[in-house]
């Protein structure tokens, strides 16, 4: 969300400190107010930043979290399984082994219960906290079973990921999250349902979405191993994945 802030955070909380109790819409522009955090906890940091909304400029507080669906790769589980393959060395009992630990992490209390003040089901945050775990675990599965739309853990982590998002119906859903989770599906009510989605948000957008159709109609074409390159897609599709 922050291009200037090392890695991109995916926003999940915010609260207008004149009003503690409102609810506020990020999707939008957020400009940070200064590098430097205002507060810090276990998972994240908060930010003074200003939101442009439709009634003018509002300062908020943001809390930018450190972990997103991209946390798998940078605890080096994906880099390493590829330089394995590559090398010929790959060690499938570890690459499971560090996946579990992995999933156990997921599978936790939920990031918002971290916070010191709990997180209301069905809030804004924790909404958007779910969508992430979901994703991550999806992400999580998809390294360790080596893309297989087919695989049962593939296809439970999808039916979750796609359940959190309905959840979220008023709520901008990462385009990672979408395209993943479209290119993982192995259901047609799923892949209509994520690409309608993603058809709504990118609506009016700089990024127009029926060149992204062709690459995901090429994604679904599987390999010999029953595998599919979403990650290709990601890349071709050359759009914000955050």
């Amino acid at each position: 969300m922050f291009s200037s802030c090392g890695p991109k955070f995916s926003v999940v909380y915010s609260q207008m400190y004149d009003r503690p109790d409102s609810q506020i819409d990020l999707t939008g522009k957020i400009r940070k107010l200064g590098d430097y955090s205002c507060a810090g906890g276990s998972v994240g940091d908060i930010y003074w930043c200003s939101y442009d909304s439709p009634s003018g400029a509002v300062q908020v507080a943001v809390k930018a979290l450190r972990f997103s669906a991209n946390s798998v790769a940078d605890k080096g589980l994906d880099k390493a399984q590829s330089t394995r393959i590559v090398s010929g060395n790959l060690d499938i009992v570890e690459l499971v082994e560090r996946g579990q630990k992995i999933e156990q992490t997921l599978n936790g209390p939920a990031l918002s219960e971290s916070r010191v003040e709990p997180t209301k089901p069905q809030t804004k945050s924790h909404l958007t906290t779910e969508i992430l775990r979901a994703s991550a675990y999806l992400y999580l599965h998809s390294v360790i079973s080596g893309d297989r739309p087919r695989c049962t853990r593939i296809i439970k982590a999808v039916d979750e990921t796609v359940a959190r998002v309905k959840e979220a119906d008023t709520i901008y859903v990462g385009t990672f999250t979408l395209l993943m989770s479209a290119c993982l599906a192995n259901n047609l009510d799923h892949c209509t349902y994520l690409l309608e989605r993603l058809r709504k948000q990118q609506a009016g957008s700089a990024v127009k979405s029926p060149a992204i159709w062709p690459l995901l109609r090429e994604s679904w074409q599987e390999t010999s191993d029953g595998s599919v390159d979403w990650r290709r897609t990601m890349r071709d599709a050359d759009i914000p994945l955050i």
